[in-house]
This record gives C-alpha cells, sequence and structure tokens, in this order.
C-alpha cells in the first residue's frame, strides 16, 4: 500500500485508488490538526506577560518625560 506523496524511484506497478480527500490517511491527519486548539506554550505566556509589562514601563515613562518637559518649558519663558 502506498500513499498519496509516497515517491517511486525505479520500476513498474499497478495501482487502485481506495480513497480520496478526507478518507485518505493523509487526510485523517489533516483532519485531526483541524481538530486541535491552539494552546499557547509557556514560553508564550512569558512574552505575552513581559511584553505588557515593557509597555506599561514605556508609558509611565513617556509620562514622566512630558512632566519633566513641561516643568523645564514653564522655566525658561
Amino acid at each position: 500500500m502506498f500513499f498519496s506523496d509516497s515517491l517511486v524511484n525505479h520500476g513498474t506497478g499497478k495501482y487502485i485508488v481506495c480513497d480520496i480527500g478526507i478518507q485518505t490517511e493523509i487526510g485523517k491527519i489533516a483532519s485531526l490538526l483541524d481538530n486541535t486548539k491552539n494552546c499557547k506554550t509557556p514560553l508564550q505566556k512569558n512574552l505575552d506577560t513581559l511584553s505588557g509589562q515593557l509597555s506599561l514601563l514605556i508609558l509611565i515613562i513617556c509620562f514622566f518625560v512630558l512632566i519633566l518637559q513641561l516643568f523645564v518649558a514653564r522655566k525658561i519663558f
């Protein structure tokens, strides 16, 4: 028995098509992959947490720089 992605380099033979599409072994594997839910890995969860923390830190720094700039601008004028 051969599957649809099998390669024959040399020789002759006959074949009979038993199943097509989703009924083949490769089709069954594809349907199993479609039915699985996408779970995040621990690394992805950690990166999501890190990106949230970095975003918050950047916003705080931007606000702090804005306040400092406003105070410096008032002292000059």
